[in-house]
């Protein structure tokens, strides 16, 4: 999959502009236990806008898995969540 870009309807960065980033999770709907994560690099001004086109490879062991996405803001101590989402592969 390509994590290609991003509007974000709100603004956390009070003083220049937000560095967003992408978080990805799937989590096995039994046990609860996280079984992958990835994440893409900051786009480095790209606030809200932002395009990361990075491939993503998913291991998919369960099409029924849900892969898990939040968006956050890169800051120098707390990282801020802008939102989050979910889709399943069997979906696709």
């Amino acid at each position: 999959m390509t994590c290609e870009h991003a509007k974000i309807s709100i603004d956390t960065d009070i003083a220049g502009k937000m560095d967003p980033y992408v978080a990805f999770s799937i989590v096995d709907d039994k046990t609860k236990k996280v079984i992958w994560t990835k994440q893409t690099k900051a786009h480095m001004g790209g606030h809200q806008t932002p395009k990361w086109n990075e491939k993503i490879d998913i291991p998919i062991t369960d099409k029924n898995h849900s892969v898990n996405f939040s968006v956050f803001e890169k800051d120098t101590f707390t990282d801020d969540f802008l939102g989050s989402g979910s889709f399943k592969p069997s979906e696709f």
